[in-house]
C-alpha cells in the first residue's frame, strides 16, 4: 500500500508538472507570436507609409513637370509670336525700301507692284514655314503624348503586377503559416494523446500488477496455512503411532520438534524467495528506468533538430523570397533605367532632326532670299543701263540655272554614294565568301590529313602485331591440337543444354544460360549445332518454368537474349516459328515482362514478323494481339499523363521507350499482315 501511495502520488506530481510546464510553453508561445504579429503590423505600416510618401512624391514631381512644361511651352509661344512680328516689321522695312530705290531710279514699273510682288511672297512663305513648324510639332506633341502615356501604362502594369506578386506573396505566407500552426498543434495533440495513452496504459500495467501481486500473496498465505495444518496434523499423527507402541518420547517432544523444524524451514525458504523477488523487482525497475531514459533521450534530440530544420527552412525560404523581391527591384529599376534612357534618346533624336530640319529651310529660305536680292540688284542695274529686260527674266532666268545646278549636284551625289554603297557591298560578299571558301579547304584538308593519319597508323600497327599474330596462331593450333574433345564449345554448350532441365541450383542454371548466350551472340555455328540439339525447345520449357524472384528473372533475361540471338539468322528464324508455342511463349513474356526481358522479347518479335510465316503465326493468337492494342492505348495514356510531372524523367523515359517498342512491333504486325492477305486467305 505504501509502494503503490507513492507510485499515485509521483504520478500527480509529475503530471502536474507536466501540465505546468505546458501552460508555461503554451505562454511563452502565445507572447511570442504576439510580439511577432506586432513586428510584422508595424513593419507592414512602415513599407505602407514609405510606399505612401514615395507616391506622393512622384505625383508632385509630375505635377511640377508638368506645370514647368506648360510654363516652358507658354514662354516658347510668346518668344516665337515676338520674333515672328519682329521678323514681319523688318521684312515690311525692306520692302519699303526697295520701293522707295525703285521709284528714284526711274523705272517703268509702279511702286506697288515691287511692294505686291515681295510682300506676297514673303508671306507665302512665311505661311509655308508655319504651315511645316505646326505639322512638326504636332508630331512631336503626338509622340511625346503617346510616350508618356505608353510609360504611364506601363509604369501602372508593372505596380499592379507587383502589387499582385506581394497580395500573392503574403497570401501564400499567411497560408503557409496557418498550415504550420495547424500541423503544429495536430502534433501536439496527437502527442498529448499518446502520451495519455502510455501513462493510461503503465497505470493500468501497473494496477494489474499490485493485483497480480496481492493474489499471489494470498495466495501464498493461505497454501503456508495448509501446509502447515497438513504438517502438524502428521505430527499428531506420530505422536498417536509412538503411545500406541509404549515409545518412551513425550508428545510434545515430537510435535515441538517437527514444528520448529517446518517453520525453520517455511522461514528460510520466505527469505530466499523474498530476496529473489527483491532481485527481479530491482532488475525490472532498472531496465524500466533504462528504457525510459533511453527513450526520453532521442526524443528530445529529436525535437531539438526538427526545430533547428524548422529555424533554418524559415531563415532559408525568408532569405529566398528577399533575394527574389531584390533581383525584381533591381530588374525593374533596370528596365525603367533603360525605358527612360531610350524615351530620352528618341526626343533628344527627333530634337535633332528638328533642328536639323529648320536650320536646312532657314538656310535654304536664306541662299534663296540672297539670290533674290542678287538678282533684283541686277535688274535695277539693267533699268538704270535702260536694258529692254524685265526684272522677272533676270530673276527666273538666275533661279533656273541654281535649281538645275542644285539638281546636277544632288544626282552627281547620289550616285557617288551608290557606288560607294555597291562597292562596300561587293567587299563585304567578297570576304565572306573567301572566308568561307577558305574554311572549306582547311576542313577537307583536315579530313584528308586525319584519314592518312588513321590509314598509316592502322599500317604500322599490322605491321608491328604481324609476328605477334603468327605466334597466337600457332600457340592456336597447338593448344586446339592437344585440348579433350570435351572441354571443346561445341561439346561444353552441347553439356550445358542438356544439363539446364535436369539441374536444381539456380546458379548452375545462370551459369549455363550465361555461357548459352556468350557463345551464340559470336558463332553462328555454335547457333546452328545448338538449335540442330533441340535448344529452342529447352529454352522455351525453361522461360515457362521461370517465376517472378530476381534469379529467376536473371535467367528468364539470358534465355530470352540466346533466343535472340538465333533469330538473328533468317534460317533459324523459321525453325524458331516452326517451333510449337514458341510465338505464344514470347508474346506473353512480353505483356507480362516490364523491364529489360521487355525489350529482348520485342527485338525477338521484330525478327520474327519480318517473315511472313511469322506475321501469319503471330495473328492465330487474337487475344494476345488485343491485348498488345491496349498496351499501346495504356502506355499512350501514361506517356501522356507523366508530360506534366517533371520530376518522374527516369520513369517517363522508361515508358517513352516501352511504347515506342510497342508501337513499332504493331506497325509491323499490321503491315506484315497487309502484305500477305493472300498467302493467309489461301492457307485458311
Amino acid at each position: 500500500m505504501a509502494a503503490r501511495s507513492a507510485i499515485i502520488i509521483q504520478s500527480c506530481v509529475r503530471r502536474w508538472i507536466a501540465q505546468r510546464r505546458a501552460l508555461r510553453c503554451r505562454y511563452l508561445t502565445v507572447a511570442i507570436q504576439r510580439h511577432c504579429r506586432g513586428w510584422l503590423a508595424r513593419k507592414d505600416l512602415l513599407k505602407q507609409r514609405n510606399a505612401v510618401i514615395k507616391i506622393q512624391r512622384a505625383i508632385r514631381c509630375v505635377i511640377c513637370q508638368k506645370a514647368f512644361h506648360l510654363q516652358k511651352l507658354a514662354a516658347i509661344e510668346i518668344q516665337r509670336a515676338i520674333r515672328g512680328q519682329i521678323s514681319r516689321k523688318k521684312l515690311l522695312g525692306a520692302s519699303s525700301f526697295c520701293a522707295a530705290s525703285a521709284s528714284s531710279y526711274g523705272c517703268n514699273m509702279s511702286k506697288g507692284f515691287f511692294q505686291s510682288f515681295e510682300l506676297k511672297l514673303v508671306i507665302t512663305s512665311v505661311l509655308k514655314l508655319q504651315r511645316w513648324w505646326r505639322s512638326v510639332l504636332l508630331l512631336k506633341l503626338r509622340t511625346k503624348s503617346a510616350i508618356i502615356i505608353q510609360s504611364h501604362s506601363r509604369g501602372w502594369i508593372a505596380k499592379q503586377k507587383a502589387y499582385i506578386e506581394r497580395h500573392c506573396i503574403v497570401l501564400l505566407q499567411r497560408h503557409c503559416r496557418g498550415w504550420l500552426v495547424r500541423k503544429d498543434f495536430s502534433l501536439k495533440r496527437d502527442s498529448v494523446i499518446k502520451i495519455q495513452r502510455a501513462i493510461r496504459c503503465l497505470i493500468c500495467q501497473k494496477a494489474f500488477h499490485l493485483h497480480k501481486l496481492a493474489a499471489i500473496d494470498i495466495q501464498r498465505v493461505i497454501r503456508g496455512q495448509l501446509s502447515r495444518s497438513r504438517l502438524l496434523g502428521a505430527s499428531s499423527f506420530h505422536v498417536a503411532t509412538a503411545g500406541s507402541y509404549n515409545c518412551k518420547m513425550s508428545k510434545g517432544f515430537f510435535q515441538s520438534f517437527e514444528l520448529k523444524l517446518v517453520i525453520t524451514s517455511v522461514l528460510k525458504l520466505q527469505r530466499w524467495w523474498r530476496g529473489v523477488m527483491l532481485l527481479k523487482l530491482r532488475t525490472k525497475s532498472a531496465i524500466i528506468i533504462q528504457s525510459h531514459a533511453r527513450g526520453w533521450i532521442p526524443k528530445r534530440e529529436t525535437c531539438r533538430q526538427k526545430h533547428c530544420i524548422v529555424v533554418i527552412q524559415r531563415q532559408s525560404r525568408g532569405w529566398l523570397v528577399r533575394k527574389d523581391v531584390l533581383l525584381r527591384r533591381d530588374a525593374v529599376i533596370k528596365i525603367q533605367r533603360a525605358i527612360r534612357s531610350l524615351i530620352c534618346q528618341k526626343a533628344f533624336h527627333l530634337q535633332k532632326l528638328a533642328a536639323i530640319d529648320i536650320q536646312s529651310v532657314i538656310r535654304g529660305q536664306i541662299a534663296r532670299s540672297t539670290l533674290l536680292g542678287a538678282t533684283s540688284v541686277q535688274a535695277a542695274g539693267g533699268g538704270a543701263c535702260n536694258c529692254n529686260m524685265a526684272g522677272g527674266f533676270f530673276r527666273s532666268f538666275e533661279l533656273t540655272l541654281v535649281i538645275i545646278s542644285v539638281l546636277k549636284l544632288q544626282r552627281w551625289w547620289r550616285g557617288v554614294l551608290l557606288l560607294k554603297s555597291r562597292a562596300r557591298s561587293v567587299i563585304i560578299i567578297q570576304t565572306h565568301a573567301r572566308g568561307w571558301i577558305a574554311r572549306q579547304k582547311v576542313y577537307r584538308k583536315r579530313t584528308c590529313i586525319v584519314v592518312i593519319q588513321s590509314y598509316w597508323k592502322g599500317y604500322v600497327a599490322r605491321k608491328e602485331s604481324r609476328e605477334q599474330l603468327l605466334n597466337l596462331r600457332l600457340r592456336m593450333q597447338k593448344s586446339a591440337m592437344n585440348v579433350d574433345d570435351s572441354r571443346r564449345l561445341i561439346n561444353r554448350l552441347l553439356s550445358a543444354l542438356s544439363e539446364l532441365l535436369s539441374m536444381k541450383s539456380i546458379r548452375g542454371i545462370l551459369h549455363n544460360c550465361e555461357t548459352l548466350d556468350m557463345a551464340t551472340a559470336h558463332s553462328l555455328k555454335c547457333c546452328e549445332e545448338l538449335v540442330a540439339a533441340g535448344a529452342i525447345t529447352i529454352l522455351l520449357k525453361l522461360i515457362r518454368a521461370a517465376s517472378r524472384s530476381i534469379p529467376d528473372q536473371q535467367v528468364l533475361k539470358h534465355a530470352l537474349s540466346t533466343l535472340r540471338n538465333l533469330a538473328r539468322y533468317p534460317h533459324l528464324t523459321q525453325v524458331l516459328i516452326d517451333t510449337p508455342a514458341s510465338v505464344e511463349t514470347i508474346l506473353w513474356e512480353l505483356h507480362r515482362n516490364k523491364e529489360e526481358g521487355y525489350f529482348i522479347a520485342s527485338q525477338i518479335l521484330k525478327k520474327i514478323c519480318s517473315n511472313e510465316n511469322g506475321v501469319i503465326t503471330v495473328h492465330k493468337f487474337p487475344a494476345l494481339l488485343k491485348r498488345l492494342y491496349n498496351l499501346v492505348e495504356e502506355l499512350t495514356r501514361k506517356a501522356y499523363n507523366e508530360k506534366r510531372n517533371p520530376r518522374a524523367v527516369a520513369v517517363r523515359d522508361n515508358t517513352d521507350r516501352r511504347l515506342k517498342e510497342a508501337v513499332e512491333l504493331l506497325k509491323l504486325i499490321t503491315n506484315g499482315y497487309k502484305s500477305s492477305k493472300l498467302p493467309i486467305a489461301f492457307a485458311m
